[in-house]
């Protein structure tokens, strides 16, 4: 799976019309077929949009790298890099993005990709599926669309969290798949809700590290934490640890 690192912030949100259904917006659209990606362009600039098109998805994650996006619309079956591994790299970063998977095979799509997308359209149903599904795409609220002041980077890892609600209270063995000076994205075996409280336990190089965070956001089983309190040297350490990192 190839991986690329992105340095982007999504916009605000998405502009609403006086009439309750969006104005134009720019959409990536993610496929390894020219002849998909050039109906798909000409479909959404009918109706006013901006379109981009890329060829296969590590060439979507490079426009994205560089490219203010509203939303993605991502193929699942791709050579290279599949729809799944793009997906989680769009949440990586932009956890708010409106993800719409268009695939010809949506009984093969993951269930881990049906948690990622904002919803799944099948490309044997017209057009006006596809259109429609963007149209009801709700704004992410502003103010979980804080630009990130910290970059992540790719870990590995497992650590104890404890959630503070009392009923909570039993500490967890959670997967870390992101790490920065100014929080974790992790997979966690429960839902937790946006700004619920927790410690988080953290070895690192044979140093532990006991932070208070709280939750960020969540898509499916995968939450981002922010560290609160997290002193200056602890920042530093963190950061020096994923600096040293091959």
């Amino acid at each position: 799976m190839q991986s690329v690192r992105l340095k982007f912030s999504p916009r605000a949100g998405l502009s609403m019309s006086p009439h309750g259904s969006f104005g134009p917006i720019t959409i990536l659209c993610i496929d390894d077929e020219p002849s998909i990606l050039r109906l798909e362009q000409e479909a959404f600039q009918a109706v006013g949009h901006r379109v981009l098109t890329a060829q296969g998805g590590l060439r979507g994650l490079e426009i994205l790298a560089r490219t203010s996006v509203d939303a993605v619309v991502l193929d699942y079956r791709m050579p290279g890099m599949d729809g799944l591994a793009v997906a989680l790299e769009i949440r990586r970063v932009a956890p708010e993005m409106p993800i719409i998977v268009y695939s010809g095979t949506p009984e093969q799509i993951p269930a881990r990709l049906h948690e990622l997308a904002t919803k799944v359209v099948d490309k044997g149903d017209s057009l006006d599926r596809l259109k429609a599904a963007l149209q009801a795409v709700p704004p992410p609220r502003a103010a979980r669309h804080r630009v990130r002041t910290h970059p992540r980077h790719r870990v590995d890892i497992r650590v104890l969290l404890t959630a503070k609600q009392e009923v909570r209270s039993s500490p967890t063995w959670i997967n870390v798949r992101s790490l920065g000076e100014g929080g974790i994205g992790a997979e966690v075996p429960m839902v937790l809700e946006t700004g619920d409280a927790v410690l988080i336990n953290l070895m690192l190089s044979d140093r532990m590290l006991v932070l208070p965070a709280s939750v960020r956001y969540h898509s499916g089983a995968f939450h981002g934490f922010q560290f609160l309190d997290i002193t200056n040297e602890q920042q530093k350490f963190i950061r020096q640890h994923c600096q040293a990192m091959p």
